[in-house]
């Protein structure tokens, strides 16, 4: 089994796996790793200790030689070079609180969309050029495809990727910038202004058959952990304790604990050192079930109404999020690909660790 399908039979089993772990499993003893690490309620595999027992080990005792004389330890203790403490290490890292050591040096960074207040003409335009561009370039890393107005006459399987213009009883016609053509087809969760790539064979100017590709998540990237807590919440009250607090009330003051999250959408970036955390949060006032949101991230794209007041930058999921945070009115968390979906109403709050990515929610906290 190749590391590909050994991280998407653990994806499918709602585990993550970290790049060390994922070097030590194979076809002898993933079954065991994933009832192990089940049974043991671990959800990121960081390491497979926990498929271990611990070995006693022995003691050797020393020899006579090997014993220290007192007359060997002090000519050691002369031999050492006297060297005075730097107030660097007066005050060591050891020395700090465990809270303080864990903050240090965890960089947060949020991000909120570029609004618009008047639109002309000309911006509609750009949006959905970004809408297609943006997409078509994380498509062309998974397809070799080939503009519209080449294929109509071929008489071979062909590679396209276009918006879809408009769904139709027998598929879709789906259009790129040379041009248009028809696609017989009955997948489910297609909208118009989409943007796939299509795989297929041409038949009296059709494609048949196809193949739908999607930007979607890439099996190969880096899950990073960071060892800390944090609440998601679209209130707040002193009960919630963690070591950073988002909320969405903006009533309460912002400090070095608690960030207060005032757009609809936007990306929070937690750094520290050689890992990232990224959370995607996405506000949507109506019921949002798990196969919708898993939509988004297999086009890389949130939804949004045709009122547009953004740039489409602040829409396309360029960068992979850990966590996709939601605030709808459905309460679920559902894994895909390795990125957590968490969907809350306005009166729940969810508690993450971000080093296993522990969920545990908080209700009623208003």
């Amino acid at each position: 089994m190749d590391k590909k399908k050994v991280i998407h039979r653990i994806f499918q089993e709602g585990l993550l796996v970290s790049p060390q772990a994922l070097e030590l499993i194979d076809d002898n003893n993933i079954d065991d790793v994933i009832t192990s690490a089940k049974k043991k309620k671990i959800k990121t595999i960081e390491n497979l200790d926990f498929l271990n027992k611990p070995k006693k080990t022995k003691q050797t005792s020393k020899t006579k030689e090997e014993i220290p004389t007192e007359d060997t330890i002090q000519k050691e203790k002369k031999e050492e070079p006297l060297m005075e403490k730097t107030p660097a290490e007066e005050t060591s890292e050891e020395e700090l609180p465990h809270e303080e050591k864990k903050k240090s040096d965890i960089e947060i960074t949020i991000q909120e969309p570029k609004t618009k207040t008047k639109l002309i003409p000309k911006d509609f335009i750009e949006f959905y050029n970004k809408k297609y561009e943006g997409r078509k370039e994380m498509l062309l890393k998974k397809m070799q495809a080939v503009s519209i107005n080449n294929t109509k006459k071929a008489f071979s399987e062909v590679s396209i990727i276009g918006m879809i213009k408009e769904k139709i009883p027998q598929g879709f016609i789906i259009e790129d910038p040379t041009g248009e053509i028809v696609v017989v087809s009955n997948e489910p969760g297609l909208v118009e202004d989409d943007v796939v790539g299509v795989s297929g064979v041409v038949r009296e100017e059709k494609i048949i058959y196809p193949k739908i590709i999607y930007p979607d998540i890439s099996l190969n990237r880096k899950i990073c952990s960071i060892d800390t807590e944090i609440i998601l919440t679209t209130g707040f009250s002193d009960k919630l304790q963690a070591d950073y607090v988002f909320t969405h009330d903006i009533k309460q003051k912002a400090n070095k604990k608690l960030f207060v999250i005032k757009p609809k959408q936007c990306k929070i970036t937690m750094k520290k050192k050689e890992d990232t955390i990224i959370i995607l949060k996405a506000d949507f006032p109506k019921e949002i079930d798990p196969e919708e949101a898993t939509q988004w991230l297999k086009k890389r794209h949130l939804p949004h109404s045709r009122k547009i007041n953004f740039n489409e930058d602040d829409l396309i999921i360029k960068d992979i999020p850990d966590i996709l945070w939601i605030i709808s009115k459905s309460k679920w968390t559902k894994i895909h690909k390795g990125v957590i979906m968490i969907s809350m109403t306005e009166k729940d709050a969810a508690r993450i660790n971000l080093r296993n990515k522990e969920i545990q929610f908080i209700n009623n906290i208003n």
